[in-house]
């Protein structure tokens, strides 16, 4: 096919039932590429929690939390990813 969508019609209007089927464009290269780069730097800004969770600490809600609302600051994710990674005696 040519890139159409096609969908089954039951009414009987379009032969054999088939229609074409109207789509929207698709979203441009930019956007898509912004959404992921967000995506991934989500996922980078949280892997203080998630090592913490991984690593089956007790204190992981607590190292989240640090790491929601100091994360931003450089020295508030080091310091999140430092307890997350740091072994219990």
């Amino acid at each position: 096919m040519s890139g159409r969508l096609y969908a089954y019609n039951h009414d009987g209007r379009a032969p054999f039932g088939w229609t074409e089927v109207l789509t929207e464009e698709r979203p441009r290269t930019s956007h898509v590429t912004t959404a992921r780069v967000c995506a991934v730097l989500t996922l980078g800004y949280l892997a203080p929690w998630a090592v913490a969770a991984g690593r089956g600490r007790p204190d992981s809600g607590r190292i989240g939390l640090i790491n929601l609302f100091a994360g931003w600051t450089v020295i508030g994710w080091i310091a999140a990813l430092g307890m997350a990674r740091h072994t219990e005696l």
